[in-house]
């Protein structure tokens, strides 16, 4: 076997290591990240079993059907209405 031939096995042999150390890397490292991601999803999974859903009146007390008024007692009587449109075929609107 000459010098050149062992060279060239010895550089060949070097890059599969390389590379073979590179794989265990990025395997350990898709590894951990995945099992970061399981447990902060079952982390999240169990603690959304465990909080009691909402009961109750959902309309604030100073609400209405239509909204909350604000201060109603020092409202001056000709003091402009503020009318909301909303048109919800309105691409923006519907999503608003």
């Amino acid at each position: 076997m000459t010098s050149a031939r062992r060279e060239a096995l010895r550089a060949q042999k070097e890059a599969e290591a390389k590379r073979n150390r590179l794989n265990r890397i990025l395997i350990v490292a898709f590894a951990l990240v995945a099992g970061i991601i399981i447990v902060f999803v079952g982390f999240f999974v169990i603690k959304s079993l465990d909080d009691p859903a909402a009961t109750g009146n959902f309309t604030p007390p100073n609400g209405t059907d239509y909204g909350i008024k604000v201060y109603p007692d020092k409202a001056a009587a000709d003091a402009p209405k503020v009318v909301i449109w909303e048109d919800f075929q309105c691409g923006h609107c519907e999503l608003n």
